[in-house]
């Protein structure tokens, strides 16, 4: 099934990158997304 709200988090993140707090968007991103597939798995 596909994850419609992970692509709505890429997209966030993709603009996000531009923004000043790059790395901190990125971290939490990286957060929710392994909490996600621990959750999944």
């Amino acid at each position: 099934m596909f994850n419609y709200e992970r692509v709505a988090w890429m997209k966030i993140l993709a603009i996000m990158a531009h923004s000043h707090y790059k790395q901190v968007y990125f971290l939490t991103f990286l957060s929710l997304f392994n909490l996600d597939l621990l959750i999944i798995s």
